[in-house]
């Protein structure tokens, strides 16, 4: 998805799917047309099993 450095974002979901054998291979980032990155996703913390299914929100819980 791109999206223009004018364009105001005020909510983002982010569902992701993946089957693969090894999800400790897996890192998923999300990046700003301004350059800023996150880390929706880090080798480190997945589990040595395969397959993520997860959304990411950026709401808050209530």
């Amino acid at each position: 998805m791109n999206v223009g450095t004018d364009t105001v974002i005020s909510d983002i979901n982010v569902a992701i799917n993946v089957q693969h054998s090894l999800s400790a291979d897996i890192e998923l980032k999300l990046t700003s047309p301004s350059g800023t990155t996150i880390t929706l996703l880090n080798s480190n913390t997945c589990p040595a099993g395969g397959d993520i299914a997860v959304t990411f929100d950026d709401q808050d819980l209530l």
